[in-house]
């Protein structure tokens, strides 16, 4: 990864990482970006604004990522449960066997079920620039 990371950076004119910090650092940021871009994306083709994102699963323990998310997107992201697999996995068989009456009801069950944490915006202008240099690479 650190190669083709490199590469990258060599390629498009950019410094390149030196240390495993920077190496970890550029990967979340670039994640970050990309999800805005996708974000846009999805907006553009279903007509509707995106308001908040969430992350379930074990990769919603990484703070930094959720941070730089929400500054990157400027939207909030709220995040949990950690094990989302089983409870989705539950939700989808009560709503067929027809023990809770839609999807929409089961998340508000599962929501309400598990703890969640919030994420805001915190520096949205510094992370704009650094978006449209990533827009065009």
């Amino acid at each position: 990864m650190s190669k083709a990371i490199k590469e990258y950076c060599s390629k498009t004119n950019q410094p390149c990482t030196e240390s495993n910090g920077e190496y970890i650092c550029c990967v979340l940021e670039s994640l970050a970006l990309k999800y805005k871009r996708v974000i846009e994306q999805i907006g553009k083709m279903t007509e509707k604004e995106i308001e908040r994102i969430y992350f379930v699963g074990g990769g919603s323990q990484n703070n930094l990522l959720n941070q730089f998310t929400v500054d990157v997107c400027g939207l909030p992201v709220v995040v949990g449960p950690v094990e989302a697999t089983a409870p989705g996995n539950i939700l989808v068989q009560t709503v067929a066997k027809g023990n809770v009456e839609s999807i929409k009801k089961g998340r508000e069950i599962v929501a309400s079920s598990f703890p969640v944490k919030a994420f805001l915006p915190v520096d949205v202008a510094k992370w704009d620039k650094v978006y449209q240099r990533f827009k065009f690479n």
